[in-house]
């Protein structure tokens, strides 16, 4: 997990860097991905000593991520259409959270 979570800074903090420097948005996302695919593909690491956590990170975390963030979009989205959007709200999250 603490690989992981390196990884997604260190992702994070060069997008951040590369934004500033070229004045061009760039997000964390990819480049974390980026990242994570040069380490394991120049440097390597053990999978018996990583692949629990990485497969730990890669379902529990990221799918709770994902659900989070369709919870939040979901709340600002119900806002705007009212009390007949808490059906599909509610039915959108709960399968995030089931799958």
């Amino acid at each position: 997990v603490a690989l992981c979570a390196a990884t997604a800074t260190a992702g994070f903090q060069s997008a951040a860097l590369l934004s500033s420097a070229l004045s061009i948005p760039i997000s964390g996302i990819p480049v974390s991905i980026l990242l994570g695919v040069g380490i394991k593909n120049t440097l390597g690491y053990p999978d018996s000593q990583f692949k629990p956590g990485i497969t730990y990170s890669t379902k529990t975390i990221l799918q709770g991520g994902i659900v989070a963030v369709a919870a939040k979009l979901s709340f600002f989205d119900l806002l705007t259409t009212g009390s007949h959007g808490i059906p599909v709200v509610v039915s959108s999250v709960g399968v995030g959270l089931v799958t």
